[in-house]
């Protein structure tokens, strides 16, 4: 090996991927772990970093974290590539059926946090760069695949908030009560009894909102906002009191009263799924925000008809 970059490999002789640092053609590992791979089987290798000179490094298999290290031996910036072949030593050689082949090598950039600095990660492959909700808006929105697609930050409310966001989908998840039960939208949920929140998307279109311990949702009074367009919708809630309501298109769609403790159960905010790993959302998302204070409900409208 030569140069200088991270790279994730599998070494067929003891089964296991492999995460190195090379510097200077010098190769250190960094971690390793065991699986053995079933020939004619198809997986998808991940390899991240959060941090733009370096900082916690993953291998993934399969959406399933394999290694995870922190390191900063490279702090200049640089591209992607990818390498197939065998060792110098190996007597396999690659053929058309025979040894490792790629196919949709992929790079995603970083979640950025255009207001901020709290920037977050893509995760297996959103489609980015699609038609967003605001015409002439310069800014893209994100397509997720329903399937494993899901979008990460740090979570950094937790009191009172506003939770803003566009949609555009055809589709959803069951017909459930609860926030949890649907296509996650914007969600914080942990399984269990837990200070959560998110909001959600049904099958039936209808958008669900709400708080954990107890888990107190709101189904908005309206259904049939899978129909392919873009929707905009706010999540508010006020610590004092646990007043939460809901609001889609501009109009408040439903309230409710949760706790009034602080929701500090989850680490991470996901987009495009259910933060606890399930319900992967299918469509597109654009222009998320949120808000440590409740947006009232005219600045709600005002930002809806900002849209329009």
């Amino acid at each position: 090996m030569y140069g200088t970059f991270y790279a994730a490999g599998y070494d067929q002789s003891t089964l296991s991927w492999t995460l190195a640092s090379v510097v200077n053609g010098s190769k250190v590992s960094l971690g390793s772990s065991v699986q053995t791979l079933t020939a004619g089987t198809t997986y998808r290798l991940a390899l991240d970093m959060t941090g733009m000179t370096g900082s916690t490094i993953r291998l993934l298999v399969n959406g399933v974290q394999q290694v995870s290290v922190t390191n900063t031996a490279i702090t200049a910036a640089g591209r992607s590539g990818v390498a197939m072949g065998f060792g110098a030593t190996s007597s396999t050689t690659a053929t058309d059926t025979t040894g490792m082949h790629l196919d949709n090598f992929t790079v995603t950039p970083p979640l950025a946090d255009s207001k901020g600095t709290n920037n977050g990660d893509y995760l297996n492959g959103p489609t980015l760069g699609v038609a967003g909700a605001i015409a002439g808006d310069p800014n893209t929105a994100a397509r997720f695949d329903g399937v494993s697609d899901f979008g990460t930050v740090a979570r950094q409310i937790s009191d009172n908030f506003s939770i803003e966001f566009w949609f555009n989908s055809t589709q959803g998840t069951g017909t459930g009560t609860a926030w949890s039960q649907g296509a996650g939208l914007v969600d914080a949920d942990v399984s269990g009894t837990n200070n959560d929140f998110g909001v959600s998307l049904r099958s039936d279109g209808k958008v669900v909102a709400g708080v954990g311990n107890p888990d107190v949702s709101i189904v908005s009074s309206a259904g049939g906002y899978n129909n392919g367009n873009w929707h905009h919708v706010v999540f508010t809630r006020t610590k004092t009191t646990g007043a939460l309501q809901l609001y889609v298109d501009g109009v408040l769609a439903g309230s409710a009263t949760g706790n009034t403790a602080s929701l500090t159960s989850p680490a991470n905010i996901n987009f495009g799924r259910i933060q606890s790993g399930s319900n992967y959302f299918l469509g597109s998302l654009d222009e998320v925000a949120v808000y440590n204070t409740a947006l009232s409900g005219s600045t709600v409208t005002s930002h809806y008809n900002a849209g329009q």
